[in-house]
């Protein structure tokens, strides 16, 4: 398998405990905090509850929000038309071939998405952003080629979806988002979504950096599972 290039949907772990979630709002904020992405590939917590549902009803969606990952798979696994979920992989960018042994079992299908994607962020090595406390509200990025960025942030306070979302800041230029970080809850570990669209982060890069790789898992009338991928951080 080909690595994937940064131009794909891009987010990061942060390796913060549950006990984090006691403050005001249930979630940890951004002031203060540094990430340092070591260019690996998170683990995917199989086995913790999911906050991520393709359910199409709000009473599947409710019973979904209290499943792991793993028992969605077994759920639906007999339903998953391989076909379509291999065009969904093709279109969003990933040179990743669905293998004989992943479409046999649940195991087997964990154990090849570990594997198809353990490199795809090694892009990312040494790409740190620092958050500066709240009164100052900026955020330093240093990429991997030595430049450098500070953004002066607005904050857009607390969202909330089943503990999905929390702190969220930017800059935002009239309808546009140039750079975006909100605190995400998935299962039991916490991690930084991040948005960094303007011109200088593209120069850096080569191109926008956005949110988890996602990989959809489609039945024949639906999208049954998502599955996002996140990059690990120091």
């Amino acid at each position: 398998m080909k690595k994937l290039l940064i131009t794909i949907l891009i987010a990061a772990v942060i390796a913060v405990q549950v006990i984090c979630f006691a403050g005001c709002g249930g979630l940890p904020k951004l002031y203060n905090k540094s990430f340092e992405f070591t260019g690996k590939t998170a683990a995917v917590p199989w086995d913790e509850i999911s906050n991520d549902s393709c359910a199409e009803n709000a009473e599947e969606r409710e019973q979904e929000y209290g499943m792991t990952k793993r028992e969605q798979l077994q759920k639906y696994f007999d339903a998953i038309d391989w076909e379509k979920t291999q065009n969904n992989f093709e279109a969003n960018g990933y040179d990743i071939t669905i293998t004989e042994s992943a479409m046999s079992n649940v195991d087997g299908f964990i154990a090849f998405i570990e594997k198809a994607t353990e490199n795809i962020y090694s892009d990312l090595y040494g790409l740190k952003i620092e958050f500066s406390g709240s009164f100052r509200r900026q955020a330093k990025i240093n990429y991997p080629n030595g430049k450098e960025q500070i953004a002066e942030l607005t904050d857009g306070g607390a969202l909330n979806e089943k503990e999905k979302f929390g702190r969220l800041m930017g800059v935002y230029e009239e309808d546009y988002t140039l750079l975006e970080f909100e605190i995400v809850k998935d299962g039991d570990q916490v991690r930084l979504n991040m948005l960094l669209n303007d011109d200088f982060s593209i120069a850096q890069t080569g191109s926008p950096i956005s949110a988890p790789a996602k990989f959809v898992i489609s039945g024949n009338e639906r999208d049954l599972i998502e599955i996002n991928i996140y990059p690990e951080y120091k």
